[in-house]
């Protein structure tokens, strides 16, 4: 019988940040959540700014934020290559002092402007920080 698991691996540009054994996980795509189980189709995907979650095989979720990049499934391994990856949440008073400035620089910028694109990519991993 097939094992019920696979193996997760999540890159960011400082290295390998986690692996582990799980039993499913949910990826924030740039069109809404993707979900992916054992035994799913080979895919690749773009991420978008969101929280990651992984179930590991004795049931505990482990969550971080992913800022970009791509997925790949193939077989029984997902790869994740994410721009910056965050596992812990800073306090409420440090994420209001770090995305106020943004959001006010990032009215500046027109909607088609390369750094309007930059800056909400920034404001969107702040607020999935809070939802950590």
């Amino acid at each position: 019988m097939a094992s019920d698991f696979f193996q997760l691996a999540v890159y960011s540009t400082k290295g390998r940040e986690f692996s582990a054994e799980v039993s499913s996980v949910i990826l924030p795509g740039v069109d809404g959540e993707i979900g992916v189980l054992a035994h799913h189709g080979d895919y690749v995907g773009v991420l978008g700014v969101g929280i990651v979650r992984a179930t590991t095989g004795d049931g505990k979720e482990t969550r971080l934020v992913a800022t970009g990049g791509f997925c790949r499934f193939s077989g029984t391994e997902l790869t994740i290559l994410a721009d910056k990856v965050d596992f812990e949440a800073p306090t409420k008073g440090n994420l209001e002092s770090a995305k106020s400035p943004l959001v006010i620089e990032r009215e500046q910028y027109s909607l088609y402007d390369p750094e309007w694109s930059e800056l909400s990519q920034q404001i969107g991993r702040l607020e999935a920080l809070e939802r950590l």
